[in-house]
């Protein structure tokens, strides 16, 4: 068992296999921040003019304190004027009186451009002081003076507030390689300005995204976002400037820092559309709505309209645009269509308003005239022929339902007589035909689709001017046996029916059509007149072929058929298989498969396969195997084909199969094809290749049938029982299609009953065909449906029927848990887990947690003694493979022998290509060669080794004599646990073999999981096992261990071992 302390994706396969899934969101790259540059502790001398009674000069040293940037000026100190009566003036004043004034004079490098000084220690200052600030141009110094009457302190330290206008060249950005687009600027510390300019340099491409994050000493962010470029002139290439005309710190709240400077953006990319897909064609007049999708996208940006508009289509068109502004629309025509090919265009628009196409043709095909077919023509034989049967056949590939109408007329021109029975049916009498004078009936049969359009074909009735002669070859004579019989005499007949007979002559079978041709060895000993001998010297099959004609040059022919056999020699047994049926027009091609027997003839058989009768067409596409196809029965009437098989004697034995083709009459129940989509199943294929058929009532929309759902089983349409809303199914439909809705918003509502059987023949999800029971994993519950627009399945272009599945309504196998502590009310929704045997497994219902497969298989190591063998003598030992995974999944692999001196695999060691399907165990042999002196102690090892196909999976199971060894393997995640709760897994396991493991202990690989109330589990047949395993965190990290059972090695806890199944379910605490 993995436990881990993380957060999974689901996905409830069986079979997992490992996905990293990366987010591309629309972050902002930004410049690596450099390492802030600290101006250097400097020496700032200020120059004052000092009056006193000599009026001598002074200079106060100031000395700018280590660590303070120079933008943000301290003066510590100053030089203490020690004369009591001394003031301290400026140049232009003579006299001071008892005024002090002091004139500062900044000589150190920079250029300040206004300082406000104001007292920060010092004496107390009276009322009466004032302040007084002068400026010059470009930049001078400014003259700040400080007036009053205290002479007590009269030195004073004073201090720069930082509203400084300075002017700093910031070096060229570099472009930062490791984020492509970007520039890479240096941050500087502490700046008081109003304005940074750049460095010369031309940003390529020059569309840029100006972002600033300026951050203060006190640890609040300004951000600043270029609305406008300011360029100067320096050099021949213009500089990017960042201003901000707000104060931006002061002494207690400085800058300390300017970053994400310069984030270059390359030029706008238009939008892509995204069309798909580009050509759609409508079968007509079927369908008169389309879906227009698309998935648009902007690389560097956001899409903020979508615009559908017609740009083609032909005149007369009928169509209207779902809705034009969204990305996935629709299309609609008012009945019937306008057809002809129709142009749309999507266009998208980004954030930049710039734009994007693409372009989807629909083309709706014109109406084509129904298929008709009035039958073959007809030549009367006899007079006796007043009565004949019309064939006829119509349909409507594209109009559908209801079947096109048919109608006979009887065309001008025709003799009296010859009237139809029924008019208004593809099939139908002619009755009345006058056979005594020669003449033609003309029928024609007129087919109407559902929109009016019409065909039509005809057919004739021939009366002849004269009638073949009458002819009977006779009946078969009773079979000879060589060599004591070598003579048979055929009695044939001939009568005239209106004209003399000039010529009467027998011949071999095989100018007769599809007959096949006679064996060597036979003499038509009389070949004129009606009666003839035949003489044989071989056995087998033989034809032959009387023909009788007159004067008119009619004639007329019959066959006969004679069996010639050897003594003690036994004909085939031959069978053609079971007659059959196909419906036109849909059908007109079968597969013929016969077969034959022989108990004494030298083998092998030969086959041939003839057409006996019935209407033209069915071409035999390989006359001479066991199995044929038979083509081209676009004509309705029934067909008989015969198998022959030849044995080596020349032995023949036949036999015939019927083969029925007529067009049925439109029923109100029809397949349903397309998918419908449950959240919590998947897709279901309403007519899957898996199996499955669905109808529906076109009367009332209630179905009937399966379906398959390859992660659930089959699924009962028309379920037996009582829903859990009360409605008995039994009596009243469940499931019901909305008959009335446009094809493309068709939806499916009511009650599905959901079944996993262990066959494909399913009747119903009860019984003895239903299972529910997790060893097997059977699934039994209801699933109800409701209108619902999912997502359009990958790769589907019909529009499906939609439906989807609501799991407040479900009921599983299993009990699901609310580890949240809802219990089911939250939003009418289940939450937690319910498990659904090994065919679903878990199914999630907004858990946190999710029982995670293993892709491979886990290796059981088996033990049997093969016993006392005879030296030089063998012993077989038979285990037994079988795959007990998902419903039609196969295990591939190969059973390999290890030590090959004295043990072999003889039987089933390769089933890499066949495979084991589920439910068909395969016997796998082992043989001991005992050596031809006595030895002990002779093993090997045998690794039965596979791969899975997913989806489904497979699981192997070996059975070795009488013990059960599943093998198969998962992995278990707690999911993410707040550090100081905890959520338990409650594990329900037990020993599904016969060989009783005992007592073992369950061992924990942290700490932090423990067993509640203990971890020591029965291993005994049958018991089962139930232990709360709990998982506390003591820190934010991930926890990954195994646990394991501690006396069984070869046993890997709870997932792989001999016989353990399990099920779990989690809670929260």
């Amino acid at each position: 068992m993995r436990i881990r302390h993380s957060t999974y994706i689901r996905n409830f396969a069986t079979i997992v296999l490992g996905l990293t899934l990366l987010l591309i969101a629309g972050a902002w790259y930004t410049a690596e921040p450099t390492t802030p540059v600290h101006a250097q502790s400097a020496t700032i001398t200020f120059v004052g003019q000092r009056n006193n009674k000599t009026n001598a000069a002074t200079s106060l040293v100031v000395n700018k304190p280590t660590g303070v940037v120079q933008n943000n000026l301290l003066i510590a100190s100053a030089v203490t004027d020690t004369t009591t009566n001394d003031v301290i003036c400026p140049p232009s004043v003579t006299s001071c009186g008892s005024s002090e004034w002091i004139q500062l004079s900044k000589t150190t490098q920079g250029a300040l451009v206004l300082y406000t000084w104001y007292k920060v220690a010092g004496g107390s200052e009276p009322a009466s002081y004032r302040f007084t600030t002068l400026f010059t141009k470009k930049f001078a110094v400014g003259i700040v003076a400080y007036r009053g009457t205290d002479t007590t302190n009269p030195v004073n330290v004073f201090g720069a507030l930082g509203t400084a206008v300075t002017t700093r060249i910031i070096p060229a950005p570099q472009i930062n390689t490791s984020k492509p687009n970007t520039l890479l600027v240096q941050t500087y510390a502490q700046l008081h300005t109003q304005s940074v300019t750049f460095g010369s340099y031309q940003p390529t491409p020059p569309t840029m995204n100006e972002r600033f994050d300026v951050t203060t000493t006190s640890g609040s962010r300004l951000s600043f976002a270029m609305s406008d470029q300011v360029f100067s002139s320096m050099g021949t290439t213009p500089s990017p400037r960042l201003v901000w005309s707000s104060r931006t710190g002061s002494v207690t709240n400085p800058i300390s820092s300017i970053s994400h400077l310069l984030a270059l953006r390359p030029p706008n990319q238009p939008p892509t559309a995204g069309v798909s897909p580009t050509s759609i064609d409508l079968p007509y007049p079927t369908s008169d709505s389309a879906t227009l999708t698309a998935t648009s996208v902007d690389v560097d940006g956001s899409i903020v309209s979508w615009s559908w508009i017609k740009t083609n289509g032909p005149a007369g068109d009928n169509d209207t645009i779902t809705s034009p502004n969204i990305e996935d629309t629709g299309v609609s025509w008012a009945y019937p269509p306008v057809t002809g090919t129709y142009t749309y265009r999507l266009t998208v628009t980004d954030n930049e308003s710039v734009t994007g196409s693409g372009t989807v043709t629909v083309t709706i095909p014109t109406n084509l005239p129904p298929f008709v077919d009035a039958g073959t023509d007809i030549e009367l034989t006899t007079p006796s022929q007043t009565t004949r049967t019309l064939l006829g056949s119509a349909s409507d590939e594209q109009g559908g339902p209801p079947a096109p109408t048919v109608e006979w007329t009887k065309r001008p021109g025709s003799p009296a007589g010859g009237e139809i029975s029924s008019p208004t049916s593809p099939v139908t009498d002619v009755t009345g035909l006058i056979t005594t004078s020669p003449g033609t009936y003309t029928y024609r049969l007129t087919a109407t689709d559902n929109l009016g359009l019409t065909a039509s074909d005809e057919m004739t009735i021939t009366v002849p001017q004269s009638y073949p002669p009458i002819v009977s070859a006779g009946p078969d004579p009773a079979s000879i046996e060589l060599p004591d019989q070598n003579t048979v005499t055929l009695n044939g007949t001939v009568q005239s029916n209106g004209a003399p007979i000039e010529s009467v002559q027998w011949t071999e079978g095989q100018f007769a059509t599809d007959n096949p041709p006679n064996p060597a060895g036979d003499t038509i000993v009389y070949p004129i007149g009606p009666t003839t001998d035949i003489t044989f010297t071989q056995g087998g099959t033989y034809n032959y072929l009387l023909t009788a004609t007159d004067a008119n040059g009619k004639f007329a022919t019959d066959t006969v058929r004679v069996i010639v056999t050897m003594a003690g020699n036994a004909l085939p047994v031959v069978d053609a298989g079971a007659d059959q049926a196909i419906d036109l027009p849909g059908q007109t091609s079968v597969t013929l498969s016969g077969s034959a027997t022989d108990a004494n003839g030298p083998l092998p058989l030969t086959y041939t396969w003839s057409k006996v009768s019935g209407p033209v067409g069915g071409t035999i596409q390989s006359p001479n195997s066991q199995t044929t196809e038979i083509t081209g029965l676009s004509n309705a009437g029934t067909y008989v084909f015969r198998l022959t098989a030849k044995d080596g004697w020349g032995g023949t034995g036949t036999d015939d199969v019927a083969i029925t083709a007529g067009v049925p009459a439109f029923s109100t129940v029809a397949p349903v094809s397309g998918v419908i989509w449950a959240s919590s199943i998947g897709w279901i294929s309403l007519g899957g290749a898996s199996g499955g058929n669905v109808q529906v009532d076109t009367s009332n929309g209630a179905f009937s049938g399966f379906a398959w759902a390859s992660n659930i089983g089959y699924i009962n349409f028309a379920p037996t029982g009582t829903a859990p809303n009360g409605k008995n199914c039994s009596t009243t439909p469940c499931a019901v299609l909305d008959i009335g809705a446009p094809t493309k918003n068709k939806v499916v509502s009511g009650w599905i009953r959901a079944c996993s059987v262990l066959t494909t023949s399913a009747t119903n999800c009860s019984g003895s065909t239903m299972k529910s029971d997790a060893l097997r994993g059977g699934w039994d519950g209801w699933i109800k449906l409701y209108d619902a627009d999912p997502i359009q399945p990958p790769g589907w272009t019909n529009p499906p029927i939609w439906t989807s599945l609501m799991t407040s309504d479900t009921s599983l196998w299993g009990t699901p848990y609310d580890p949240f502590g809802f219990n089911g009310v939250f939003y009418d929704d289940l939450l937690g887990f319910a498990w659904g045997g090994i065919v679903v497994g878990w199914i999630d219902f907004f858990g946190a947690s999710v029982l995670m497969p293993v892709p491979i298989l886990n290796v059981v190591e088996l033990q049997q003694d093969f016993g006392d063998v005879w030296v030089g003598t063998t012993k077989d030992m038979d285990f037994t493979v079988e795959n007990i995974g998902d419903l039609g999944s196969f295990l591939r692999g190969i059973a390999t022998v290890l030590d090959t001196t004295y043990f072999t695999c003889v039987n089933n060691c390769d089933y890499s290509v066949a495979g084991i399907p589920v439910g068909t165990p395969r016997l796998v042999t082992i043989r001991f060669t005992s050596p031809m002196t006595a030895a002990t102690g002779l093993t090997t090892q045998v690794n039965f080794t596979g791969t899975n196909t997913t989806p489904p999976s497979s699981l192997l199971r070996t059975v070795l004599g009488n013990a059960i060894i599943p093998v198969f393997g998962n992995g278990l995640s707690f999911g993410n646990v707040v550090v100081g709760r905890y959520r338990e897994l409650t594990l329900t396991f037990s020993n599904a073999g016969s060989v009783d493991l005992g007592m073992d202990t369950v061992v924990m690989p942290f700490p932090e999981y423990t067993c509640i109330p203990s971890c020591v589990a029965d291993l005994s047949p049958g018991f089962v096992n139930n232990i709360t395993i709990r998982f506390t965190p003591t820190a934010v990290q991930t926890y990954n261990g195994d646990a394991y059972l501690e006396n069984n090695p070869t046993v890997t806890f709870p997932f792989t071992g001999a016989g353990v199944l399990g099920a779990f379910q989690f809670k929260d605490q």
